[in-house]
């Protein structure tokens, strides 16, 4: 996956609202394309989260890629927390635990393949 041009502009899509989480899937041809895959992903979302913000706890069957736009994330994966800031990807092998805490408001792209 490349962040180029084209995926800075899916910030454009979504805005942060306060205290919400929002979301916008991108269908999975499209996804493959502009983020220059080999396949198809089975989900691609963009995820605007307010400071503060998190997403629960959650284990999934995939392969989970999330690759940062703006702002700031901590995701702790199996116990172990990564500061995400734009620009870094990181992979969380399917089965893995983790959880999400917006540090400032942000935006990020979720994938699973």
């Amino acid at each position: 996956m490349r962040i180029t041009e084209d995926v800075l502009r899916l910030t454009e899509r979504i805005q942060v609202a306060k205290h919400q989480i929002r979301s916008r899937s991108l269908e999975p041809s499209d996804a493959r394309a502009l983020l220059q895959l080999e396949s198809e992903p089975e989900e691609c979302v963009v995820y605007a989260l307010d400071q503060g913000e998190t997403i629960s706890a959650e284990i999934l069957p995939g392969h989970k890629w999330i690759a940062m736009l703006e702002g700031r994330l901590r995701v702790r994966v199996e116990g172990e927390d990564h500061l995400l800031s734009p620009g870094i990807t990181l992979f969380i092998a399917k089965q893995s635990w983790h959880e999400l805490e917006a540090l400032d408001s942000s935006k990020y792209i979720h994938i699973i393949t």
